[in-house]
């Protein structure tokens, strides 16, 4: 069996700033086909594929956020990598640059395998074939986009526009999408204008994790079986019922003023947590004024002193008094 292979591409972006697109490229793929020494794709394959051409010999550190996201993919692209798992795809960009790195990855779905992890319920609706639904470190679902929607989703909706214009509001519910297209094109064929509302994955996570807390809620171990999720959406009403009657009972802490001593006291705790943890930078503080203190006495101690000094010294002890020393000026007057 051909040794698989792969590569992670994370959310932190890391480049070096000195080097140009396809240095970065050609790294990569000197290190994926070390092992194997078989190159599936060249560089400049990899670069057009991911939209770089127009920055393929810019360093890293002129690049746009969206720009180098595609490096980074092509990063993970260069050598022709079967597997690559990405984490955050499009996180941090405009709509414009997700749509863009959407694009990239689509491209490559018939050559490789990707893993993508995000928190965008969008974009793994566009991109994933297969879904899965992680919460709170458990499997919740899994499946297709469209199989989890006709499971999990709140049914497909179809509203009047005439009846809304009207001031009346017109709307039906189905669980299928063939019976919401039937409605459809019964109100067509009656000369009505109606909006379609499908079912979104967001509709999906919420309802499957709102299940999953009332599992746990009632003993659960939060995997949503068909046993365990009938008895939490059976038993889900008298729990809201109940956090609605205990929520007229809350008793909130009255706020009260800090006084002087107490926030002198605060400051001094707060002092000594940080002197634990960074000792080393108070002990600095505390040393480098003694130590110029002593190499300041040591050299004053080797000053030697002016005769005039120990004339007026001698005249101020014996109470005689003291002798003018002449200026400057009277001496350049003389």
């Amino acid at each position: 069996m051909a040794e698989a292979r792969r590569l992670f591409s994370n959310a932190s972006l890391i480049f070096w700033d000195a080097l140009t697109v396809r240095e970065h490229v050609q790294i990569w793929r000197i290190l994926r086909i070390a092992a194997s020494g078989t190159q599936l794709i060249n560089d400049a394959d990899v670069i057009s594929e991911c939209d770089l051409n127009d920055k393929i010999g810019a360093a890293a550190k002129t690049l746009s956020g969206g720009q180098k996201r595609k490096l980074q993919l092509a990063m993970a692209f260069a050598g022709g990598s079967k597997m690559v798992c990405i984490d955050e795809a499009s996180s941090g960009l405009d709509p414009l640059s997700r749509r863009n790195i959407w694009d990239i990855i689509q491209k490559g779905r018939s050559r490789r395998t990707t893993l993508i992890t995000t928190h965008f319920l969008d974009e793994a609706d566009v991109l994933a074939d297969h879904i899965v639904v992680l919460y709170r470190g458990h499997l919740v679902c899994q499946g297709s986009s469209t199989a989890l929607k006709d499971q999990h989703g709140d049914g497909y909706r179809v509203a009047s526009i005439n009846s809304l214009q009207e001031g009346n509001t017109l709307g039906w519910k189905f669980d299928t999408s063939v019976e919401a297209t039937h409605k459809v094109i019964e109100l067509e064929s009656a000369n009505e204008v109606c909006d379609v509302i499908y079912p979104t994955l967001e509709q999906v996570f919420l309802k499957v994790t709102s299940d999953s807390n009332s599992a746990r809620h009632i003993g659960g171990d939060g995997l949503i079986g068909d046993e365990e999720a009938q008895t939490a959406i059976n038993n889900k009403s008298d729990f809201l019922e109940e956090e609605i009657e205990g929520s007229s009972e809350l008793n909130l802490d009255v706020a009260k003023s800090i006084g002087m001593i107490r926030q002198v006291w605060v400051l001094f705790r707060k002092r000594y947590m940080l002197l634990r943890s960074s000792w080393f930078a108070y002990l600095v503080n505390l040393a480098i004024p003694i130590v110029v203190a002593a190499i300041l006495f040591k050299y004053i101690q080797d000053w030697t002193t002016l005769d005039t000094c120990d004339m007026q010294r001698d005249a101020l002890l014996s109470g005689a008094p003291l002798a003018r020393i002449p200026s400057y000026r009277s001496l350049a007057g003389d």
